[in-house]
C-alpha cells in the first residue's frame, strides 16, 4: 500500500523557504506554499539538493515535489488528492583505493492517491485509489519501468469502549518492463479480503482475532489466520 503524507495548511495562506550552502558545493533549497479557505485546503512543496561530493565521481543531484489538496464534502466526509515525484541522479565513486568512473544510478519515481474518508458515529470508512510508478537507469546497462495500481476499501467500527472491528478488501495490479537487452515485460494482480477484531478484556489484557484471504496471480491463494494476546505490564 502506498501512503502519501504531507502537512496540512492551517491559515488562509502560508509559506516557507529555506536554503543552505556548504563544502563541496553542497546546496539545498526547499519551498512550501499552502492555504486553507473554508472547506478546502492545499499544500505544495518543492525540494532541491545537490553536491559535488568529497571524491571524484561522487556528485549527487535530486529534486522532489509533493502536493495535497483536500475538500470537506460534508461534515465527516473528506476527499483528498495527494501526489509526489522525485528525480535524482547519484554517481558511485567506489573506494579510495579502487575509484570508479562513469558509474551512476538515475531514478525517477512518483505516486498519487485519491482518498475518500467518511466518519459516521462509531463507523469509519475509507476508499483509496492509488498508483506509483518509476524509471531506473543504471550505468551497468539496466533500464526499467514499473508501476503499481491499487484500490482498497476499509471499514472500522468501535462497538463499545475497547471493542473494535476492521474489515477490508484490497486489489493491486503490478506491471514491469525491462527496456535494455534482453527485454522483458510482466504483469500480475493480487486480491485480498481481511477481518480483525480487537477486545480490551481488562485494563491489562487485550485480545485479537482475525484472518486474511489473499489470491496472487503468480503464486496462488493463501488463507492466513491471526490471533493475538497483549499483556500490559503497567
Amino acid at each position: 500500500v502506498v501512503q502519501i503524507f504531507t502537512k496540512r495548511a492551517e491559515r488562509p495562506f502560508e509559506g516557507t523557504f529555506t536554503a543552505s550552502y556548504g563544502s563541496f558545493h553542497t546546496a539545498q533549497a526547499n519551498l512550501a506554499l499552502g492555504g486553507r479557505v473554508g472547506r478546502f485546503n492545499y499544500l505544495a512543496t518543492g525540494d532541491r539538493r545537490a553536491s559535488d561530493g568529497h571524491l571524484a565521481n561522487s556528485d549527487y543531484a535530486g529534486s522532489a515535489f509533493t502536493g495535497r489538496a483536500e475538500y470537506e464534502l460534508a461534515k465527516g466526509i473528506e476527499l483528498a488528492l495527494a501526489g509526489k515525484y522525485f528525480d535524482g541522479r547519484k554517481n558511485e565513486p567506489g573506494s579510495i583505493d579502487r575509484p570508479l568512473a562513469g558509474f551512476f544510478n538515475d531514478y525517477r519515481r512518483g505516486a498519487a492517491d485519491l482518498t475518500l474518508n467518511a466518519h459516521r458515529g462509531a463507523n469509519d470508512w475509507q476508499l483509496k485509489l492509488f498508483r506509483n510508478f518509476g524509471t531506473h537507469v543504471f550505468s551497468d546497462g539496466w533500464d526499467s519501468q514499473d508501476r503499481t495500481d491499487g484500490a482498497q476499501l476499509h471499514w472500522h467500527r468501535r462497538w463499545t469502549e475497547g471493542v473494535r472491528t476492521s474489515v477490508g478488501a484490497e486489489w493491486r495490479g503490478l506491471h514491469g518492463l525491462r527496456r535494455n537487452t534482453p527485454g522483458g515485460e510482466w504483469d500480475k494482480s493480487e486480491t485480498a479480503l481481511f477481518a480483525l477484531s480487537e477486545v480490551e478484556a481488562t485494563p491489562w489484557l487485550s485480545l485479537s482475532a482475525g484472518g486474511r484471504f489473499q489470491h496472487d496471480q503468480a503464486f496462488g491463494t493463501a488463507t492466513v489466520p491471526q490471533a493475538g494476546l497483549v499483556v500490559h505490564a503497567s
